[in-house]
């Protein structure tokens, strides 16, 4: 018995609503009808009866022919022909509502089941209409969330891919161009051989450190652990860790910010990794003899002295593997990942940066602006 049930029972959402609607409106007619007839079928014969009583009081020759109950079997037949009818048309117009009722309900539902048949083969860029059904509202919302989620994330791995790949083929070709050298006895076994070979090598394990950093930090846009931070703190804490390297290349440090504007509401670990970033880069390629950190009217920037950049230059700073010296790979292991970094941590704080020329036009100044 189940079996059948099983089988004669409507598989789709929307057929179950109709037929449920069309079921319980059956019920109601049926219900109302039936109390209808009744108490209309007793009403009538109650008014017969009394008719026929009064017509009975009546002289015989002014009594008329009696039709009780033709009259009453009449009645009962328009009466159950008229129920019958109304039935039929009631249960064709909860058919009808039945069917827009079901409609309106499992459209969006359909259009949820659609968008994760999109996410299971991996087309992300989808947007599903809003509705306003509340109890779908919320979950349309949360999967559009995911799919645009997914979307950047597969836009990142794609991006990723493709960069690592062209950066990783000079040092790859150069290992194993220099080994199958020494295998075919072209080249010989040298120290110095041996140690391009190493020096490619460890170009390489910096490169994945450095992925992982900007992977690391573009997947932490949401789980940014805000808090107030001292970036006189910060700074003085970089300022030591490359005390050594300054010294080196005959750079100080300086700290110019106004009282109070030194406190930030930012994920104390992201800014100092950022300040990390512009320091170690000023070192590095600035040729300056000073940088700076200092406050604005609505954040803060970091510059230096130094021999700055060409304008047309300024906004591909921020760009991954991106170097304003192309050698700079070869010479100095620098992979073009730590102001990219810089621009992620920025983004994640919901801050704009921008690179501009620094003070009386030299040098480099990294500006971060918080959002109003």
């Amino acid at each position: 018995m189940v079996g059948i049930l099983d089988i004669m029972l409507p598989k789709t959402t929307a057929s179950k609503i109709t037929l449920a609607i069309v079921i319980v409106s059956m019920l109601a007619l049926v219900f109302t009808s039936a109390i209808t007839v009744s108490k209309t079928h007793t009403d009538v014969a109650e008014y017969l009866q009394r008719r026929e009583e009064i017509m009975m009081a009546l002289p015989a020759n002014l009594r008329p022919a009696p039709a009780r109950i033709e009259f009453l079997e009449q009645f009962t037949r328009n009466l159950y022909t008229t129920t019958i009818t109304t039935s039929f048309l009631s249960i064709g117009f909860a058919l009808f509502v039945g069917l827009f009722v079901a409609k309106h309900i499992t459209k969006p539902l359909n259009q949820l089941t659609q968008g994760i048949k999109m996410l299971q083969q991996n087309k992300y860029k989808i947007t599903i209409p809003v509705t306003d059904t509340e109890e779908f509202q919320e979950t349309i919302e949360e999967l559009n969330y995911l799919a645009e989620q997914l979307d950047k994330a597969e836009q990142l791995r794609q991006e990723l891919i493709s960069d690592i790949s062209h950066e990783m083929k000079t040092p790859v070709t150069s290992i194993v161009g220099q080994l199958q050298g020494i295998m075919d006895g072209v080249l010989e076994p040298t120290p110095e051989r041996f140690e391009v070979i190493q020096d490619q090598a460890q170009r390489l394990s910096e490169m994945v450190d450095h992925m992982n950093d900007y992977t690391r930090i573009r997947s932490l846009h949401s789980n940014v652990e805000k808090s107030t931070v001292d970036l006189k703190e910060r700074w003085k804490k970089v300022v030591d860790l490359f005390e050594k390297e300054a010294k080196d290349a005959g750079i100080g440090f300086d700290m110019k910010f106004k009282r109070g504007r030194e406190l930030i509401n930012a994920d104390k670990h992201m800014v100092e990794r950022l300040i990390t970033n512009i320091v170690e880069n000023a070192i590095s390629y600035s040729q300056g003899t000073k940088i700076t950190i200092g406050s604005h009217r609505n954040g803060f920037y970091i510059e230096d002295n130094g021999v700055g950049v060409d304008r047309n230059q300024e906004k591909k700073l921020f760009e991954r593997f991106y170097r304003i010296d192309k050698s700079r790979n070869r010479n100095t292991g620098g992979l073009g990942l730590g102001l990219a970094i810089v621009k992620e941590i920025a983004s994640a704080h919901g801050w704009t940066v921008k690179a501009t020329s620094g003070t009386n036009g030299k040098g480099l100044r990294f500006f971060f602006s918080f959002s109003s």
